[in-house]
């Protein structure tokens, strides 16, 4: 008999007699190797939830796979120890890798491999003579020759080769804005053996998650289970209405929407700029161009101060203002250039998208910059950046995101368009509305680990949006 949550005892040792009941072993593992939601079943004594079964089946049948789940969903423990056990029990030579947001979680995800084994009369056959040796604290080898690492969520990871990776609270994992610890280290671990790849999670930071990203990634399979669908709760033997009113009322609007209800756009306390904002003026059939649209075309430069692999970004976003509309053309980043170098690009990107004005940031490496430009007889402008100066650009990006005023470029055939808009709204959300020590003023800081795609943009916007139309007309 399977047993609901509520009945399931984590660390009772399951007996070979609990596991077959009064089916032969030969019929119980032949029926269990077509089917691991009977085998999962009557090996751990759990009657899986219909949306498990459903995630299980999923991963059967897709190579790319990004589970968004509710807290408290055992999502983890089925996707990340009871299906990595049926696998290691019928098949041999597997590489199997568990990577989460931190090492001790990923440590925790590999005690709970190892004890599921341990306390399971069934499992214990898979736990090689010389365990000593061949069982640490975050690698395990089982009698059919498959190997089980758990990894920190780092570059690091780098040379091992997978069958079928976890990464566990994908969303809280420390990665660059743009997720390439995830695409660059992570992934290319299974193209040797087209690993299965699966990213499991409950929504965080907003649309900069990488869940986010994955969701309009081609290539992934997204699955979604919030608590409530059409208003019921979809495990109604372990979170009934009361239970569910309850954790509402405990936790605040903002973040049950969060955990319970997927919602990766529920306000952040204190955000400038909120998720559901930015959602509204992405636009997802536009790319980078360098097209005449028939619009003013202004270009913003932001620049390092500092150089080196932790330094801020030299960033460079060009808008294009259409009738009410600011639409972002292009944008690039990049680090360690001297200040010829800035010049010499800026005037590059001027030319290329035909730009009627330059706005800088004039402090700093941008003195120099500009005077460049000034020799090269550009039209050079510099942006108010002291700190009512900065205050003035976020407070007025914010206005045209409240009136959908801004067009940023999501297509997701462009990489580069991608990309960029990917960073873009992890800076953006990073930006929080506090009050100064000093002053005590409103003032608005970022906790991003960049701003300078923010800044930049912030620049060009508030210069197109001081642009006016002028229409002829003749006075009489």
């Amino acid at each position: 008999m399977s047993l609901t949550q509520k009945e399931f005892q984590w660390n009772k040792v399951r007996t070979i007699n609990e596991i077959l009941g009064e089916e032969k072993l030969e019929d119980f593992l032949m029926k269990g190797a077509f089917d691991p939601i009977y085998w999962i079943e009557r090996v751990f004594g759990f009657q899986l939830t219909w949306f498990a079964k459903e995630w299980i089946r999923e991963v059967q049948h897709n190579r790319f796979i990004n589970l968004l789940a509710f807290r408290g969903s055992s999502k983890s423990t089925v996707m990340a120890v009871w299906f990595p056990m049926w696998l290691c029990w019928y098949k041999n030579n597997l590489n199997i890798l568990l990577t989460s947001d931190t090492y001790q979680h990923s440590l925790e995800l590999m005690s709970r491999f190892k004890d599921t084994i341990e306390q399971n009369e069934l499992l214990m056959e898979m736990k090689p003579s010389e365990r000593e040796t061949t069982w640490k604290a975050d690698q395990i080898k089982t009698t059919s020759r498959c190997d089980i690492f758990c990894r920190a969520f780092k570059k690091s990871i780098a040379g091992i080769r997978t069958d079928y990776v976890i990464v566990d609270e994908s969303d809280k994992c420390v990665d660059d804005e743009s997720h390439s610890i995830f695409h660059r280290v992570i992934e290319p671990t299974g193209d040797l053996r087209n690993a299965t790849i699966v990213s499991i999670t409950t929504p965080e930071n907003g649309l900069a998650g990488l869940s986010q990203e994955l969701k309009n990634n081609k290539h992934y399979v997204t699955l979604e289970y919030p608590l409530l669908m059409k208003g019921k709760s979809i495990w109604p033997e372990e979170y009934p209405d009361n239970k569910i009113e309850e954790i509402r009322e405990r936790m605040g609007e903002s973040a049950f929407q969060q955990e319970y209800l997927l919602n990766a756009k529920a306000q952040t306390e204190g955000a400038l700029f909120p998720p559901e904002l930015i959602a509204k003026c992405l636009d997802y059939e536009i790319g980078f161009t360098s097209e005449d649209l028939g619009g003013t075309r202004i270009l913003a430069a932001d620049f390092a101060i500092a150089a080196g692999p932790r330094a801020d970004y030299d960033a460079y976003v060009i808008v294009e203002k259409i009738a009410s509309k600011t639409v972002i053309k292009y944008a690039e980043r990049h680090r360690g250039f001297p200040v010829p170098a800035k010049s010499q690009r800026v005037k590059e990107l001027y030319d290329l998208h035909t730009c009627e004005q330059i706005i800088i940031d004039p402090s700093h490496v941008g003195a120099a910059v500009k005077n460049d430009l000034i020799e090269m007889g550009l039209p050079v402008c510099d942006a108010e950046m002291h700190s009512k100066g900065r205050s003035n650009l976020l407070i007025n990006l914010r206005r045209m995101l409240d009136n959908k005023e801004l067009v940023i470029p999501f297509d997701q055939g462009d990489d580069a368009a991608r990309t960029f808009t990917t960073v873009l709204i992890s800076e953006l959300v990073g930006f929080k509305e506090t009050k100064s020590t000093a002053t005590g003023m409103l003032i608005y800081k970022s906790t991003a680990i960049h701003d300078d795609y923010a800044i930049s943009l912030a620049m060009a916007a508030k210069t197109a949006s001081n642009k006016h139309e002028f229409v002829d007309m003749v006075a009489f």
